[in-house]
């Protein structure tokens, strides 16, 4: 059975290997989300360490490893003094987000029968991020192997394939409106496919030269903003709303964000993230209200997709609004 180290040790440390036993370690429960300090460009470095029980003698053959959901920064993995693992941190010209999971196993000459420290660095965070960090599970590695697989799956296979469907599907239902200009609902559809599209682009590219990340953060606002504005344009139209004003007012707003980031600077992407963002949600809870009055005054099969796309997006907003 893995062992769930929900909680941890930790020490804010720009150090390249594990601070020293005498150092003043806290403890905290995990997952961890740290704050950066006033002043500081971002949450810096920290180490986090624990101690868990290898396997018995009865067990020693059993390949062992130790599973991190995600670390989204890049850092080290440490087993009793010695490095196992790593994965790249950002740089001045790099920039990094793994979105995916880690499993690393853990060397048998390494590992002993009574206790294991285990240390792991979590990577300083850019422009006044959170620094997350996960619950750590270690154990055999033929019990974890399941759990790396599913996260593969739903954070780094499913966001692919999302995307490609997205784009591909965008690209035909523009198409048929350009073919047909006066099916205005066609197009706002094919839009909406294909910003959800590249929306999801950000959890398949994971790293980036610094030069390219404000425009392609810009990219990713825009795409959000585009993606709530568009189902929100559809739903007035598809309930029969009428409302000049409104029509003028989302697309503004929808670009609001990015022009934003645009203008002035990574510094103001933490800003942009909490409230531009937090305007989003209230846009899709509302565009949800109209739909479902559309749906029920239709009764279609085909009117209730609009309501589940914007479940979707404001579920979406709402997580985009809790990491930020």
């Amino acid at each position: 059975m893995p062992i769930d180290l929900s909680r941890m040790q930790t020490l804010s440390s720009d150090a390249l290997a594990p601070p020293v036993a005498e150092a003043p370690w806290s403890e905290v429960s995990l997952p961890d989300a740290a704050v950066p300090e006033r002043g500081a460009g971002g949450a810096g470095a920290a180490w986090y360490r624990a101690t868990f029980q290898g396997p018995s003698s009865q067990q020693a053959r059993e390949a062992w490893a130790v599973y991190l959901p995600f670390l989204y920064e890049g850092g080290q993995v440490w087993l009793n003094g010695e490095q196992i693992g790593q994965v790249q941190e950002g740089s001045d010209s790099l920039q990094v987000r793994w979105e995916r999971p880690h499993l690393f196993a853990l060397p048998s000459s390494l590992l002993r029968a009574g206790d294991n420290e285990l240390a792991i660095r979590a990577a300083s965070t850019p422009s006044r991020s959170l620094r997350h960090f996960p619950v750590v599970s270690v154990g055999p590695m033929a019990e974890l192997l399941p759990r790396y697989d599913r996260r593969q799956f739903w954070v780094r296979t499913m966001p692919q394939i999302t995307a490609v469907v997205c784009l591909a599907m965008g690209a035909v239902v523009l198409y048929i409106w350009w073919r047909r200009r006066s099916e205005v609902l066609y197009g706002l559809v094919g839009l909406a496919a294909a910003l959800w599209g590249v929306r999801t682009l950000t959890f398949v590219i994971e790293s980036m030269p610094v030069a390219h990340w404000q425009l392609w953060r810009v990219v990713y606002l825009a795409a959000t903003g585009g993606f709530v504005v568009a189902l929100a344009q559809f739903a007035l139209r598809f309930a029969g709303v009428k409302a000049r004003w409104v029509q003028w007012a989302l697309p503004l707003y929808g670009l609001l964000g990015p022009a934003c980031l645009l203008m002035a600077g990574p510094q103001s992407e933490p800003f942009v993230n909490r409230w531009w963002t937090a305007g989003l949600i209230p846009i899709g809870v509302a565009t949800l209200a109209v739909s479902s009055w559309g749906v029920a005054r239709q009764r279609t099969l085909e009117s209730a997709i609009l309501p589940a796309a914007l479940v979707v997006a404001v579920a979406a907003g709402i997580h985009d609004y809790m990491v930020s």
